[in-house]
């Protein structure tokens, strides 16, 4: 199977690959969006730090943070239950059950830290809609009036080609702003 190397630590297979053919023990490889998959090059725990991952959905990035095998103090928090369930099922297959803490948070809230944290893992803006561009299933579980809300509060930079159709929909009804960079940044 062709196959492209990424970083040390990830690989990119064709669109149509069978991953369960080609990989049997699950509990070996984690698929990754490519850019959370990066942001897993930034992560350097040391031992004992305390971290928390404010917007963990079903935990991609703690996986990446705890498969650096560094002892650390970990609370992975969401706004929603559900996903956190999802959460704790990856984290059992992967063999972090009892590497972490859950806390159902809504970070669009005003919250009182006991705890400090040495880093923090935030995936702005926590609304759930992270993966609406790869699960575009996902956009139709929020209502017209959710998303309103999540307009009202954020500001969203989208860097893209060409903008997905999702993408272009939103912003023609008023749900998303549509900006175009006409100079790509120096370097």
């Amino acid at each position: 199977i062709s196959f492209k190397n990424i970083s040390e630590d990830c690989i990119a297979l064709p669109s149509n690959t069978n991953i369960a053919q080609v990989l049997t023990k699950v509990d070996e490889y984690v698929i990754q969006d490519f850019s959370s998959q990066m942001v897993g090059e930034y992560f350097h725990p040391k031992p004992n730090e305390t971290w928390w991952d404010c917007c963990a959905a079903s935990g991609g990035k703690s996986i990446l943070l705890l498969d650096k095998k560094i002892n650390i103090h970990l609370l992975v928090s969401d706004i929603r239950e559900s996903i956190l369930q999802n959460l704790k099922t990856r984290m059992s297959q992967y063999h972090y059950a009892q590497h972490y803490n859950a806390k159902v948070i809504d970070m669009c809230k005003p919250i009182n830290l006991l705890e400090k944290y040495d880093r923090i893992i935030l995936d702005a803006p926590c609304s759930g809609s992270g993966t609406w561009g790869r699960n575009a299933e996902q956009f139709y579980f929020f209502t017209k009036e959710k998303l309103k809300e999540f307009k009202s509060n954020i500001d969203i930079l989208t860097l893209t080609a060409t903008p997905i159709p999702r993408t272009m929909q939103m912003a023609m009804v008023g749900l998303r702003n549509l900006s175009l960079i006409e100079t790509p940044p120096k370097n």
